[in-house]
């Protein structure tokens, strides 16, 4: 199985923004919604039921986990990920595109990478491995029909930045206070954790940053952490 790390970390969509975010939203929650996007919500039961088919997949590819994930790291790629698929949604009502044609084209790349796990972790880690290559397919349309196909990479890449900047902004994305704040319009940072989730020891202190070290990660009991399997 190819779990390449760019469906997790990196493009126009992901970057080193993943964990970024402006401060703790202060947006009243109702009880079950890990963020809110729009009009639209995203499910604390959807992220919790991604989490574990997610570092399964990974798992199946060692080399696509690095140094390894918290908890609380998973979570939040998880989170971004089905939040992406919501914007990219958004983003293809706007430019009168195919979002379901493309969504499907999205999943059935997903799809072909995740064939070293069972069918049902597979469909559970799908939307995860589906929702930044989505709204990457949504952004490149868009920006194709403004500069056409001879943009070079660099003016196409900053191109599709400002696409998604603009489209976060007009809808919105705000984020239960159990995760860090989502904002995908800037390149690096991390946002505070909340109130609601201080670590309670120094292990855990310190692997609930955005960029834990691998030994900090690797303390963490196993359940609280999606590391590669030891031979």
């Amino acid at each position: 199985m190819r779990v390449r790390p760019a469906l997790l970390a990196s493009t126009v969509v992901l970057s080193a923004s993943l964990l970024a975010g402006c401060g703790v939203s202060d947006a009243a929650f109702e009880p079950g919604v890990a963020a809110q996007v729009g009009d639209r919500s995203v499910s604390l039961a959807s992220v919790d039921d991604a989490v574990g088919a997610t570092c399964t997949a990974l798992q199946a590819n060692p080399q696509s986990l690095a140094t390894g994930y918290s908890g609380a790291q998973l979570r939040q790629i998880v989170l971004a990920q089905l939040v992406l698929r919501q914007l990219g949604d958004e983003l293809a009502r706007e430019n009168g595109l195919d979002a379901d044609r493309l969504y499907s084209q999205a999943e059935t790349t997903a799809r072909n990478n995740l064939t070293a796990v069972p069918d049902d972790v597979a469909d559970a880690a799908l939307p995860v491995f589906a929702g930044g290559a989505y709204i990457n397919l949504v952004i490149d349309q868009v920006v194709t029909a403004t500069l056409g196909t001879s943009a070079n990479q660099q003016v196409r890449q900053a191109a599709g930045q400002q696409v998604l900047a603009n489209v976060e902004k007009q809808v919105g994305v705000e984020t239960n206070p159990l995760f860090a704040p989502l904002d995908f319009t800037v390149q690096s940072g991390s946002g505070p954790r909340a109130d609601l989730s201080v670590a309670v020891s120094p292990i855990a202190e310190a692997a609930d940053a955005a960029s834990p070290a691998a030994d900090q990660v690797q303390a963490l009991p196993a359940n609280q952490r999606c590391t590669a399997p030891t031979s």
